[in-house]
């Protein structure tokens, strides 16, 4: 496929704009420098050098240069590029050399390249050489964007190894690789010479306590995880399965080329959550209107990798959601834990037994006993507890009669053993055995019946302020920062918290875990929550717990809102962490009818949820909300809340003739209630709404009446976002470009003083075009670098995709009509796939400029920049061609490479090659 229409040679013009990049470089040079001396050397290196440009130019390369052993080569087409690296192979292996092999390593990548006075520069170049760097030798690797091309243009006996994504040095972003394998290449299946993307079980949970036994059942599932698409593990709470599963994933991680996600699910409340909890672990983000089904199979694709899915069965309901994951995900792999099996086809169940126990006839062989992992583990957490904790004749016929008793179930023996600070092993087997067991339902299994009888036993050693605050602890959702436990579960009865929770943590019923923020965060397994939530509905009820949870939660999320608190981003990272708990704030309410919660919120958490792709799962119960509302009379100040919610919620999914009515009535009602932030954010919202109906006249007057409000507010977020509207709409509708500057920089200082990245991105896009517009390129390009990073950091596909056609635009004004199409092709294909069309202010900008195009590259080049956009990910390709344009220009890869190696390996240049 061709990929840049330029055409040059080895001594004029080389090929700009996207092209395909080959570099190599002899493995272990240096070396054989040493061994053959500097002449023998010398005629190697030439002969090295004939080999590979001579089989780049048969397939129409192009030589740019070489230093040392390194040669670098372009191409037009990926076909002739991988051809011509598998024929300089081939050639290489087949001659004489004065040493027993020489391998060579060899790289190949596509991106955007520019040619300056120093050479070739842009980024991809420098992708392309630690692609080659990561190489060994007799290797050809590829990067995706460049395997994508040549699908289906392969000759016969060559093909493409999925190698899996790696992590290259020096490249912001991990990267999917191929290794080229042809039937007349040596096979070399050494993996790449990069960390992956990142280290094996990076996303699993990192366990505090060491993990004891199992070794039958990690020696099978080592070999089932890897070979089975769909493995349950079942069995009873508290017999170990997470912490089975999490282990078995650890040990298989590096079989998974694409990682291993953990998605525990004990906090997810309703099934149709599930998906959402899957899209947060595996970072799929969900805009416009795209489904959040979509969006995850969009970001698993056909990645290998596997979904470690704990607790599955109080959400049973959600399985035929797994079932969809697998089928349309090849290479996806799922270990679940459940109670029940998933009812799944092509599922291998695992049953978790108990843990062994030791043999009748050997109670009294401590160093036969030592080998049961049930007294293993016992003596191990006792330990914990009690550092002089040893098995021997005092304590040795207890501890066996305690973990026979307990049946081998780990969470019970580790209930136990948390009060070896305290007890003697005798003591709590006396205490133990004073509980009736079979006092519970006939027809409960005797595990069940042991566990229960342990947590009973565990909770009558507790103070009267310790069961209060572990009941109470029970309406947290995934756990609670210390400050929101503290004031849920504190009262008159309860005077220190704190210092209860460490108790509680002492006796193994509550965990403590240092945050990445710094702060602790309290949680409990879920077996144990579960018991004490029917000692709270017993003790007092959930009905006041419940109620000052959702009150913490709903105050919370009223200062993470960027209408009223301009440093909300601040508190993102902590609702993240919490968004749990939100979720059951907002389900009891929905239950409870509690309206007035709900519109707090539903208003507060409207730009939090666009700015960071949970539009979809906000709209759900933001409707369900208004739905609600028309069968109660809410007060006016939460029905303008709840209109408003719907509106932007609407409008965030481009349903734009059902967001501006409510929208307008939120409008008014805030009016109405002389609520000045409401009513502004309401009128901007419905301004930036009214193009998409074709209003633009009415637009102008709301969004400029909006402006003017947030400037006298001092409401910085809505001033920045509205001023970049204004600025919008004076340049592409009344073509003001003096206003529009004016505009365009107060959003960009507003959005630099509130920290708001992605205004920060918006604005910068908005002032490279109007750069443009006065034939400033370089300051549009510097304005468009900066844009590129801040997306780099901080993605959003519909900014980007903005961005992109900003470059197109400019490109096609200085005569790259064929990257201009790439990247505007992209773009539209990013907005396609958000189902969001083009703003209705921005149309001026882009309405004839595919046609444009068209008939300026030609309907065949046009179509290949079609079928190159399919390859491209818009931000790759942003981040790409804003390095290549950067003002300040850059420095060529091969100097670079040779900058870190020896320098008897740069004696010969490019001049001294025929």
């Amino acid at each position: 496929m061709d990929v840049s229409t330029t055409d040059g040679d080895a001594v004029g013009g080389l090929p700009t704009g996207t092209v395909i990049m080959l570099l190599t470089d002899i493995e272990g040079s240096t070396r054989i420098l040493q061994e053959i001396g500097d002449d023998r050397y010398g005629q190697l290196l030439a002969d090295h050098h004939r080999l590979v440009i001579g089989a780049g130019r048969a397939h129409r390369g192009w030589l740019v240069d070489t230093h040392g052993d390194a040669v670098f080569m372009v191409f037009t087409r990926a076909a002739n590029a991988v051809n011509g690296a598998v024929a300089a192979q081939c050639a290489l292996h087949t001659h004489t050399w004065p040493v027993p092999a020489l391998r060579v390593r060899m790289g190949l990548h596509t991106g955007t390249i520019d040619v300056r006075e120093t050479g070739y520069v842009g980024a991809a170049l420098h992708v392309a050489a630690r692609i080659a760097d990561a190489a060994n030798g007799d290797q050809i690797l590829v990067s995706s964007v460049t395997a994508d091309l040549v699908m289906g243009a392969l000759p016969p006996g060559t093909t493409m190894a999925d190698l899996g994504v790696f992590q290259l040095r020096d490249v912001a972003h991990p990267m999917r690789l191929f290794r080229v394998q042809n039937d007349e290449l040596r096979a070399d299946d050494r993996p790449p010479r990069a960390r992956t993307d990142r280290p094996a079980g990076a996303n699993l949970p990192v366990e505090l306590t060491t993990f004891v036994g199992r070794h039958r059942e990690m020696n099978e599932l080592v070999q089932l995880v890897p070979t089975h698409r769909l493995l349950t593990l079942t069995g009873i709470g508290g017999i170990g399965k997470t912490r089975v599963a999490v282990e078995a994933a650890r040990q298989v991680a590096g079989d998974f080329d694409d990682s291993v996600f953990f998605v525990p699910l004990s906090s997810i409340l309703q099934p149709s959550q599930v998906l959402n909890a899957v899209a947060e672990r595996v970072g799929a983000r969900t805009e416009g209107v795209q489904s959040v089904v979509d969006t995850v199979l969009d970001r698993l694709g056909t990645a290998h990798c596997l979904l470690v899915i704990d607790n599955f069965e109080h959400v049973i309901d959600a399985a035929p959601v797994i079932g969809t994951l697998l089928e349309r995900c090849p290479h996806l792999h799922v270990l679940a834990t459940s109670r029940q099996p998933l009812g799944l086809r092509g599922e291998q169940e695992f049953p978790i037994a108990p843990l062994a126990l030791p043999d009748a006839g050997h109670t009294s062989d401590q160093d036969v006993l030592i080998e049961s992992p049930a007294i293993q583990l016992f003596v191990d957490r006792a330990r914990a507890r009690r550092p002089g904790f040893r098995l021997d004749e005092r304590t040795t016929s207890a501890v066996v009669e305690l973990c026979r008793r307990l049946d081998g179930i780990p969470l019970a023996i580790e209930l136990a053993a948390a009060r070896a600070g305290v007890l003697s092993s005798a003591e709590m087997l006396q205490r133990l055995s004073t509980l009736d067991v079979s006092a519970q339902s006939i027809d409960t299994p005797t595990r069940h019946r042991t566990l229960r009888a342990t947590l009973d036993w565990s909770e009558n050693l507790l103070h009267e302020d310790e069961r209060l605050v572990a009941a109470r602890l029970t309406v947290f959702a995934g756990g609670g920062d210390l400050d929101a436990v503290e004031y849920v579960c504190g009262d008159e009865n309860v005077h220190n918290v704190i210092d209860v929770l460490f108790a509680l943590a002492d006796s193994s019923l509550v965990g403590v875990e240092t945050q990445t923020t710094g702060g602790a965060r309290c949680f409990m397994l879920e077996t144990v929550r579960t018991y004490m939530l029917e000692r709270l509905v017993e003790r007092e009820g959930e009905q006041v717990t419940r109620e000052r949870h959702m009150a913490w939660f709903r105050d919370f999320c009223a200062r993470c809102d960027y209408i009223s608190h301009p440093d909300a981003h601040e508190r993102w990272p902590s609702l993240e962490v919490n968004i749990d708990n939100v979720r059951a704030a907002i389900a009891w309410c929905l239950d409870e009818g509690d309206l007035s919660s709900l519109g707090v919120l539903a208003a507060s958490l409207w730009s939090w949820s666009w700015l960071t792709g949970r539009v979809a799962e906000t709209r759900v119960w933001i409707e369900a909300a208004i739905t609600a509302a028309t069968s109660q009379e809410p007060d006016l100040a939460t029905l303008a809340r709840l209109k408003f919610a719907a509106g932007a919620s609407r409008f965030n999914t481009g349903d734009y003739e059902q967001a501006e009515p409510v929208l307008r009535d939120a409008w008014q009602k805030a009016r109405e209630l002389d609520d000045p932030e409401l009513s502004w954010a309401a009128e901007a919202l419905l301004g930036m709404t009214l193009p998409h109906l074709g209003r633009l006249d009415e637009a102008w007057q709301h969004i400029e009446h909006a402006y003017q409000e947030c400037e006298t507010n001092g409401a910085k977020w809505g001033a920045g976002y509205t001023a970049s509207a204004l600025g919008s709409l004076n340049l592409l509708v009344r073509g003001d470009s003096t206003a529009a500057a004016s505009l365009h920089e107060r959003s960009l200082e507003l959005a630099k003083d509130i920290g708001a990245v992605l205004l920060e991105a918006l604005a910068h896009t908005q002032l490279a075009y109007l750069d443009m517009s006065r034939a400033d390129v370089p300051s549009a390009w510097r304005h468009l670098g900066i844009a590129a990073d801040l997306y780099n950091r901080n993605p959003h596909q519909e900014g980007e995709s903005y961005c992109l056609d900003t470059m197109a635009i400019l490109l096609f004004s200085s005569g790259d009509v064929a990257q201009a199409a790439e990247l505007h092709v992209t773009a539209e294909a990013t907005r396609a796939s958000l189902r969001m069309p083009v703003w209705p202010i921005l149309r001026p900008l882009l309405d004839g400029f595919g046609e444009q195009l068209r008939n300026a590259l030609g309907e065949e080049q046009f179509v290949l920049a079609l079928e190159q956009s399919t390859a491209q990910n818009a931000l790759d390709l942003l981040v790409t061609v804003a390095e290549a344009h950067r003002p300040d220009g850059g420095t060529g890869v091969l100097g670079d490479i040779a900058s870190r190696r020896p320098a008897a390996r740069q004696q010969r240049s490019s001049k001294d090659v025929p």
